[in-house]
């Protein structure tokens, strides 16, 4: 990760929690001595029973007879009466080719082969029965044996805050157990939930296929209620779980209307809760600009509305259980682009312009030009704002070319912004090697200076080093390779004079003992941070959060820091260069003490024509 990167994932605190499930592998220990089987994951082993004995039909004294190239892992899926269970998918997660997936054959067997000298996580899975897990498994193994327990069901009553039976209602069924009131607002909004009708004059009801061994969420939803869950007791296989009961709240609901900067009913905006603008959608504003949303609690909640004409507005509103609250949405004068796209003097038909600002507000909104090669995109946010146009020929499979321009939207003007591709275009080609050799893999990332603003392309080299991009704007083009040999990340830049019609050609030949090792003399615990190499002698501006990304485009190598304060670039062209040294606490969380925290040291050294210059430099108190 480059230093602009980790330093703008403190300075915005962009701090996401996600649950990921990361599998490795690890050099080989000794095999198993013997068969082992395997209980599912979710199922805890009583040990206060004896261990069931298995008679793996055919034999358990050869492997599964099934074809396939060593080192492989072979074994069984077995039920838990001892019979074989056909096409169960079974995966073997490989962290470097990813997952590895078959299905057990008539006898239960299955194999995979072309593994590495290595252990992995090895299960099994078949739709009415629990996953069967194994960690640990090295390949080699020959005496794997899954065995998939049946799953469990789960029963109950759902009743309202009286104890009175619901007999129309909606279950799901949630693996995990729900602890906080956020997650499973997300979880009755999602798109993805899947809910099971029942009708019931008793209000109850019974799923099959819960997993076994855990503790799980039911939940509830019903006409006139707010969604409800309770958490379960964990089954055993094959067994029913304790019965619950889901006690459902009487609904708030909210009658709203959505209208424009004059007040007028705006229809077909899109309602959504907070000011999550790509969250799930709750409602649509009618022809007379109005909405409901039924099925809430008696918390506070914000609404956001949204309309491709204006800009997005957030309202908010103190629900009532029983009763139906107002709620008035007044969408934003917004400013609009329009222009025309064209190939030469030719319009250009069905080609993309995007009107992008990542700073608040923020903006992505986009449109396709017409037979006229005109677009329009309104709604936009007051200020500076990226336009980006794409222009691709018909039925073309290449990258397609862009330009980018900037405009200044203005409260409700329209600002028109023309796009001309030229009729002619160039192209870029050459070998990237290092100490001699081509390349295990490069990437090529150029900016084109044109009289239209910036174009931008890219591509990747080849196998053995060659590499091709065609469909340039002609111009002055800055071109930036990263490549990698070995370990080593090497980064080259260089100008380049593309013309209309002609193909420049530029080698680049790295040689990864030319560059630069050195030290940070006074690192604190608890920093980190990368050194850059600047090409030449750089006058270096770090005032500023965009100043500090703006040395990204500069760099021709970095490297990071490591604990002991050392740091070494490699695959520099001989030369002068400015280093910069940006190092922060690693415990700075939010913008200020992000800030406040960077430290940084510059100074210039030069790379002499073969070996490394060598450098020591002092952070700034």
């Amino acid at each position: 990760m480059n230093t602009p990167t980790k330093i703008a994932m403190v300075l915005v605190a962009a701090i996401c929690a996600a649950i990921a499930l990361a599998f490795y592998t690890r050099p080989r220990q000794e095999a198993s001595p013997r068969p082992r089987v395997l209980a599912p994951q979710s199922s805890p082993l009583d040990l206060s029973k004896p261990e069931p004995s298995f008679n793996i039909a055919s034999s358990s004294e050869t492997p599964p007879p099934l074809t396939v190239n060593e080192p492989a892992i072979r074994g069984w899926v077995l039920d838990s009466r001892n019979q074989p269970i056909v096409d169960a998918a079974v995966t073997i997660y490989d962290v470097a080719k990813g997952p590895r997936n078959t299905f057990s054959d008539a006898a239960g067997a299955f194999a995979v082969g072309d593994l590495d000298n290595a252990e992995y996580r090895v299960s099994a899975f078949k739709e009415h029965f629990n996953e069967a897990v194994e960690e640990n498994v090295p390949s080699g193994s020959a005496d794997i044996t899954l065995i998939l327990t049946d799953t469990s069901t789960a029963s109950g009553r759902v009743i309202d805050h009286q104890g009175q039976p619901i007999s129309n209602f909606d279950v799901v069924y949630v693996r995990q157990v729900i602890d906080n009131e956020p997650l499973w607002k997300e979880i009755v909004r999602g798109k993805q939930t899947v809910w099971k009708s029942f009708e019931d004059k008793e209000g109850r009801f019974e799923i099959s296929d819960i997993a076994s061994g855990a503790p799980f969420t039911l939940g509830a939803r019903a006409e006139g209620y707010e969604a409800g869950y309770v958490t379960a007791s964990a089954a055993e296989p094959g067994t029913p779980a304790v019965p619950v009961e889901i006690v459902l709240q009487t609904e708030a609901r909210i009658s709203g209307i959505v209208l424009s900067p004059d007040r007028a009913p705006v229809p077909a905006a899109t309602i959504h809760f907070g000011s999550d603008t790509e969250g799930p959608v709750l409602a649509e504003s009618d022809a007379n600009g109005t909405f409901e949303i039924g099925g809430l609690g008696d918390s506070p909640i914000e609404l956001t509305a949204i309309h491709d004409e204006y800009l997005a507005a957030t309202a908010k509103a103190v629900p009532e259980r029983g009763a139906v609250t107002p709620i008035e949405i007044v969408l934003g004068q917004g400013g609009e682009l329009e222009g025309t796209v064209y190939q030469g003097d030719v319009p250009a038909q069905g080609q993309t312009v995007v009107a992008l600002r990542l700073t608040p507000p923020r903006v992505r909104k986009q449109s396709t030009t017409d037979e006229n090669g005109h677009y329009r995109i309104p709604g936009i946010g007051l200020g500076l704002v990226d336009v980006l146009a794409k222009w691709k020929a018909v039925d073309s499979k290449a990258d397609p070319l862009r330009l980018q321009r900037q405009a200044e939207v203005v409260a409700g003007k329209t600002t028109n912004v023309d796009f001309h591709f030229p009729a002619g275009f160039a192209a870029l080609e050459g070998t990237i090697s290092a100490n001699g050799e081509p390349v295990t893999f490069a990437e090529i990332q150029g900016t084109v200076t044109t009289d239209e603003g910036l174009s931008y392309f890219g591509s990747t080299a080849r196998e053995d080093g060659y590499y091709r991009v065609e469909n340039i704007a002609p111009g002055a083009a800055l071109v930036a390779v990263t490549a990698r040999a070995g370990q080593a990340e090497l980064r080259r830049t260089f100008d380049v004079d593309l013309r209309e019609g002609e193909t420049a050609r530029k080698d680049v030949a790295f040689d990864t003992a030319s560059g630069v090792t050195g030290s940070i003399t006074n690192l604190a615990k608890g920093e980190t941070g990368q050194v850059l190499a600047l090409p030449g002698h750089v006058s270096v501006d770090t005032s500023s959060f965009e100043a500090i990304i703006g040395l990204e485009s500069l760099k021709t190598g970095e490297s990071d820091i490591d604990a002991n304060g050392q740091f070494v670039i490699g695959g520099l062209e001989p030369g002068p260069y400015t280093l910069v040294a940006l190092v922060f606490s690693e415990h700075a969380n939010t913008g200020d003490d992000a800030l406040n925290s960077v430290r940084l040291s510059i100074q210039t050294t030069t790379v002499p024509a073969s070996g490394e210059a060598s450098a020591t430099l002092t952070l700034t108190p």
